[in-house]
């Protein structure tokens, strides 16, 4: 695991993704912040590969197309790794919430 990927990435302006696990959104603003950042957070976390295909999804807001182009494989394959980047990143937040009641 590296640290410190996205270090000083502000928390307003994001773009919302969808994590692929079927459950809406928080229509509350700040309660969707404070998941926003709980994810953030959890970034550094990730695999490093994940961690940068999500930055490039999520906060740069690329296409699977272009994404594909910059890690050369195709459109499908870069939406896949999208895909599995962003459940991997909730298992992580599930992780973190279940972690915080067991305390």
């Amino acid at each position: 695991m590296r640290h410190g990927h996205f270090e000083n990435t502000p928390s307003q302006g994001r773009r919302g993704g969808s994590c692929g696990c079927n459950v809406s959104d928080p229509e509350d603003a700040e309660l969707r912040g404070l998941f926003q950042d709980l994810a953030l957070s959890l970034y550094p976390l990730l695999d490093p590969a994940d961690a940068m295909i999500l930055k490039q999804a999520e906060l740069e807001g690329q296409s699977p197309a272009r994404i594909a182009a910059r890690i050369g494989c195709s459109p499908a394959e870069a939406e896949r790794r999208i895909t599995q980047a962003q459940r991997c990143l909730c298992r992580l937040v599930a992780l973190a919430f279940t972690s915080e009641k067991s305390r």
